[in-house]
């Protein structure tokens, strides 16, 4: 009896020291947060500002690990959760950089140190996140975009030559030249999600593309009207989904329908004065 006794007392003892454990490590999370929080800025500033980035790293080594891409029809739960992780650094990161701007000459160039994964993605990764609406969407053709995700991820690979990641850095010479190739990626998965997943989950490609290549944010992927120099002026106008074709204007249709049916006219009243001379 004494044995179970003791051996309650031991099991009752372990479990404390657990909690206990567990309170001392959330108090310590907290006293180190406090400088953040409280306007103080903090003496380990690259510490405080690599923490800020914790949650953010761990979201987007998930994303990596994702057997499916962001614009190939990946869970909706993963995405939320990166967008969650991606957000809540930036808001601590906001707070300490607030925090130590009277500092800010020494301070923020250890915070901007924390956010070097980041680099020349941050604006398309803001608009991915900043759509609360995106992930609806999303959630209601997932299943088309997985169905063409092997065509989406073929756009990448025939046009950039290249097997794509998020956040993919590509060595290209210029930007015009990464924004040529960008627009060709975007119309060609653009194209495609809208002819067989509706116009509404074409709405979302570019939020999606965008955040696959560091620097794409740079371009402008406004559709601009294709003509064809023959000769004849070329009006472009709108077929379904948006995306412009040419249609001929030759400058005076309207003046030949008009004789067209002037000369019919014309013959109908000699054909009736003839019959009746008969």
């Amino acid at each position: 009896m004494e044995g179970v006794t003791h051996l309650n007392v031991r099991w009752r003892s372990l479990s404390d020291f657990k909690h206990f454990s567990s309170y001392l490590v959330g108090m310590l999370c907290f006293i180190q947060a406090i400088p953040v929080v409280y306007g103080q800025c903090p003496k380990r500033v690259q510490d405080h500002a690599n923490a800020c980035m914790a949650d953010y790293s761990t979201q987007f080594q998930n994303m990596q690990s994702d057997r499916r891409k962001l614009f190939s029809g990946m869970d909706v739960e993963p995405l939320r959760a990166f967008c969650s992780g991606y957000k809540q650094s930036m808001a601590c990161i906001e707070v300490l950089k607030r925090n130590c701007s009277n500092n800010s000459q020494e301070a923020y160039p250890k915070i901007d140190t924390a956010l070097l994964n980041l680099k020349g993605a941050r604006t398309a990764l803001t608009d991915l996140c900043k759509d609360d609406n995106l992930y609806e969407v999303y959630a209601r053709f997932r299943t088309c975009f997985v169905t063409e995700g092997p065509a989406s991820e073929y756009c990448f690979t025939r046009i950039m030559n290249v097997s794509i990641q998020l956040l993919t850095t590509l060595d290209y010479k210029s930007t015009d030249e990464l924004c040529s190739d960008m627009r060709q990626v975007m119309q060609c998965i653009k194209s495609n999600i809208e002819l067989h997943c509706g116009m509404e989950a074409s709405t979302i490609v570019e939020k999606l593309v965008r955040p696959m290549v560091r620097g794409s944010s740079q371009c402008s992927f406004i559709e601009i009207p294709m003509t064809v120099n023959d000769g004849e002026n070329t009006t472009p106008t709108y077929k379904s989904g948006g995306r412009r074709s040419n249609t001929r204007d030759s400058g005076d249709n309207g003046t030949n329908f008009s004789h067209s049916r002037t000369l019919s006219c014309v013959y109908l009243i000699l054909f009736l004065v003839v019959v009746l001379l008969c």
